[in-house]
């Protein structure tokens, strides 16, 4: 493990696998009926909520310790957050809103927002409006965190991290475009539509 503690147990986000569980039982719900899988649906939307960190970092790691802190996983992957993350995450809040008309699936997220526009790249970091964000910000800085490799491959080399964005994995990437402003306005929309017409269908 690098001397890094064994991740394997931590809550992850990684890969929509909180998502696709939460998928799997509504799915289930919608075939099989009956109430034993609304608990676990609601769980699962729960875990969303309580696992967003407070302002002015608003935002979601990608794993988190057993005590709800965020964590870093792989060697490539730092203890960080996640613009990317936090941009679906928001989607997937508007979309438990859509299901349950509860808004406090709402409540969390203008300041995911504010915090997604405060993490954006400096705009020589954009490589011309390609990109928009990090990957990793660091925790308590905003700084974007970018990780490198030397050496040829996994055994015969090591992943590090700095702040600077040249020579980045190309297995994994350093940047995403997030289309902050449309996320914008479909929470704009979404907040003006009471729960009985949000809910409907």
């Amino acid at each position: 493990h690098h001397g890094l503690p064994d991740y394997t147990s931590f809550h992850t986000f990684n890969d929509d696998v909180v998502w696709e569980n939460i998928q799997f039982l509504l799915a289930c719900y919608q075939t099989l009926g009956g109430p034993r899988f609304l608990d676990p649906i609601r769980r699962g939307m729960n875990f969303y909520v309580i696992t967003q960190q407070g302002p002015p970092q608003a935002g979601w790691g990608q794993q988190y310790t057993m005590d709800l802190k965020p964590a870093g996983a792989r060697t490539y992957e730092p203890n960080a957050l996640l613009p990317r993350y936090t941009f679906q995450h928001v989607k997937l809040l508007m979309a438990f809103y859509r299901l349950t008309g509860e808004t406090r699936f709402l409540a969390g997220i203008p300041a995911a927002i504010a915090w997604l526009k405060d993490c954006a790249l400096p705009l020589a970091m954009t490589e011309n409006g390609r990109y928009t964000h990090p990957v990793f910000v660091e925790i308590g800085t905003d700084r974007p965190i970018f990780v490198h490799r030397q050496g040829s491959n996994v055994r015969h080399g090591r992943y590090y991290f700095d702040s600077t964005d040249a020579r980045l994995l190309t297995h994994y990437g350093g940047k995403s475009a997030l289309d902050i402003p449309s996320l914008e306005k479909e929470f704009e929309l979404l907040k003006k539509t009471p729960p009985e017409q949000a809910t409907r269908g």
